[in-house]
């Protein structure tokens, strides 16, 4: 019911969390029996220690809902700070929790949903009390009675919501036998009256509607959820309330009803987000919310819809669009389906703990101006702040992109970059912290993107048809001039995550780097090319390529170095003796100093040298050189070579392209030799700079001469 604090503050928030009053005289069942301060304190001090006692030593490898990694179930609100520390009695059976660092003149309600005995017994009642670090509390009351047909409500939950996507005002327990409830010290205010059980004793206020139930003022039995209105030291009774278990809804299910509460305002809302957690298979989930757009209102309103009950709420947070979802989104059964054929069903069969979540919205497709990096757990790139009440956290994909290319013909459904209408279903398992993501056209429920793709590893060739696509797409003359991995490893057969392709059109005068995975593009940029000739017709893939380096070396490099990274790359600038000639050049490095580095011709897969000294028979170079730094383009380490017949003072400086000196490589007397220098991508201070064309100049009493290099970012 408060907003959850990252994982490293859960321990203190669940602390924090921890000031609760014993509320059952029975103490047959392992319970809370005391806690300080009491219900109903006033001028608790600011640092206070909170004191819970139960009647049984606790068993502190248990974990709850909340917070993460602690062995109480707790609720807190408004969150307090972290505490100082956290400390137990020596029978285990005391938790103190030193110095919430709580607000001066402010009401706190804390409530202890989940422990467990050191013999497996779980706390079967929720505790709840408020205290208040000022000099009072508000006397308003307000009672009722829950009740469950043919079962016993006892240890319900009943909250006060002034908004149901928050934390809740007030909290109580019902008491057996007859289920009756008394909540204390209300505030003035209008207020949702909620009912939860915690039938599997989570220790969470928000159900799992697979055990839980739950229960909404609705008097009128209209299926709304009502409202009541609390004065100062009022006493409100009658707030009756009947639990119910969740039937499972498609999205469009209550979709009508739904409309009409959010037209009640007298606006024309828009629908422009909708969404749900604990999808099924089959497109249903126990509850939706939606949300809308009253342009006239300037605002956001939201609606919770359930099998038993609607209710409206206000949406406080920020839209990312605003714009209606079209009229004819397919419902979400159709979704579901498409989704559990593209991945979705191998996901929940290979991860039994499955959790999915899915959302209907406009989303930004990923491309264009960075890299997609691999979704979170609980999301995607970008999302709200996490929620707490009735209506959890919501995820959504809001990819940011810079101007729209086409997309590749395996999902050539919109432009990449542009906002689209598209339904959003995410699979998380936290057992192991994968996921899938699978992006569907609203209208159609095909598939737009799925993050990892069905083929997480190919060769450089398998991405080309796509990629020219989408080369064509920006420019009609577009030509391939090279390509490599990215950041990823090359397997030891040639096989790669990610891969990118610089193309070049001479209509244009420049260059422009796509990025592609499995087939699918993941970004696109423009870029400054230091060479712009395509590559040569039939040149062989990058597992040929790898094939003849991994007999020629590179398998023994592997063995010796276990933590190889092997970077490939086809194109000119990378081979030393002759930079304007196409290559194929594998690259091993690990943690030690040892590198191995093979240049192979892209028509004949034969080996052209392994061998880093270019003068290979000479002890000394016959001539002053710079050689072109390779990798290139790299991100973020280069190596850059230069030979001296005869000892000289030398200076290597990198410069921008307005010529301006970024980094300082050498300086200084060197002897006669080959010598090679790094550049790391940063600056005289350390700094990374940005992605782009930098040029490195060697300069020696009688020699001068520059390369251009190209840095990834």
């Amino acid at each position: 019911m408060c907003n959850r604090a990252p994982a490293a503050a859960g321990v203190c928030v669940a602390l924090a969390l921890s000031a609760l009053l014993a509320a059952w005289p029975t103490l047959a069942q392992f319970a809370v029996v005391s806690t300080l301060p009491v219900d109903g304190a006033t001028h608790v001090d600011t640092a206070a220690t909170v004191v819970i006692t139960f009647n049984a030593p606790l068993d502190t490898s248990a974990r709850f809902a909340w917070p993460p990694n602690f062995f109480l179930g707790l609720e807190m609100s408004p969150e307090p700070g972290d505490p100082d520390s956290v400390s137990l009695s020596a029978d285990l059976s005391v938790v103190r929790v030193h110095n919430l660092h709580l607000s001066a003149d402010t009401r706190y309600v804390l409530a202890i949903l989940g422990a467990r005995s050191s013999t497996g017994a779980l706390l079967q009642t929720p505790t709840v009390m408020t205290f208040t670090t000022g000099s009072s509390l508000p006397t308003a009351t307000v009672s009722g009675k829950v009740t469950l047909p043919g079962g016993d409500a006892s240890g319900t939950l009943v909250a006060l919501f002034s908004n149901l996507g928050m934390g809740p005002e007030a909290l109580a327990v019902a008491l057996p036998p007859t289920g009756n409830f008394r909540i204390n010290y209300v505030p003035p205010g209008v207020y949702y009256p909620v009912a939860i059980k915690d039938v599997d004793h989570s220790g969470d206020t928000d159900p799992n509607p697979a055990v839980d139930l739950m229960a909404a003022y609705d008097p009128d039995g209209d299926g709304l959820l009502d409202n009541i209105v609390v004065e100062e030291g009022a006493m409100v009774t009658g707030v009756d309330l009947t639990l119910h278990s969740f039937a499972p809804l498609t999205a469009r299910q209550r979709f009508d009803q739904v409309v009409a509460l959010a037209q009640t305002g007298g606006q024309d809302p828009r629908l422009v987000m909708v969404g749900c957690q604990h999808f099924s298979p089959s497109g249903e989930a126990p509850l939706w919310f939606y949300v809308f757009w009253a342009p006239g209102a300037d605002a956001a309103l939201g609606v919770m819809a359930t099998s038993f009950f609607l209710a409206p709420f206000p949406w406080e947070e920020e839209l990312p669009d605003t714009t209606a979802l079209p009229v004819d989104w397919v419902d979400s059964a159709v979704a579901a389906d498409s989704a559990e054929a593209s991945g979705g069903a191998e996901f929940r069969e290979t991860h039994p703990d499955a959790e999915v979540e899915a959302f209907l919205s406009h989303i930004e497709l990923p491309g264009s101006a960075s890299l997609l990096r691999p979704l979170p757990k609980n999301g995607a790139s970008a999302a709200t702040g996490h929620r707490r009440g009735l209506l959890q956290h919501v995820d959504f994909l809001v990819q940011r992109g810079g101007p729209p290319h086409s997309l590749p013909a395996s999902c050539a459904l919109v432009q990449v970059g542009e906002l689209h209408p598209a339904w959003l279903v995410q699979y998380n398992s936290d057992l192991t912290g994968d996921f899938l993501a699978i992006i569907m056209d609203a209208q159609t429920a095909r598939v737009i993107f799925r993050w990892p793709p069905p083929v997480r590893v190919t060769t450089a060739a398998f991405n080309i048809p796509a990629a020219a696509q989408a080369a064509q797409g920006w420019a009609s003359d577009a030509r391939l001039v090279w390509l490599g991995n990215h950041q990823s490893s090359l397997t030891p057969s040639g096989q790669s995550e990610m891969w990118y392709y610089a193309f070049y059109s001479p209509s244009l005068a420049t260059g422009h780097l796509f990025f592609f995975t499995g087939g699918m593009l993941l970004a696109d940029m423009d870029a400054t090319l230091p060479f712009t000739d395509p590559l040569p017709q039939g040149w062989i893939d990058s597992d040929i390529a790898a094939a003849v380096a991994e007999a020629q070396g590179g398998t023994a490099y592997r063995t010796a170095h276990p933590d190889a990274w092997v970077q490939a790359m086809l194109g000119p600038g990378l081979y030393p003796w002759e930079p304007g000639r196409p290559v194929w050049w594998l690259h091993y490095t690990s943690s030690s100093p040892e590198e191995l580095s093979l240049w192979i011709d892209p028509l004949s897969a034969q080996l052209l040298t392994n061998v880093y000294n270019p003068s290979e028979g000479e002890t000394m170079p016959r001539a002053f050189a710079l050689l072109q730094n390779f990798p290139n383009p790299f991100n973020p380490h280069t190596a850059i070579a230069y030979h001296l017949p005869q000892a000289a003072e030398v200076e290597i400086l990198v410069l921008n392209v307005k010529g301006e000196k970024v980094a300082t490589l050498a300086d200084g007397f060197r002897a006669a030799g080959f010598h090679k220098v790094l550049w790391n991508g940063t600056d005289a201070a350390g700094k990374p700079v940005a992605g782009g064309v930098y040029l490195c100049r060697l300069s020696t009493p009688g020699f001068v001469a520059a390369r251009k290099m190209l840095l990834l970012r």
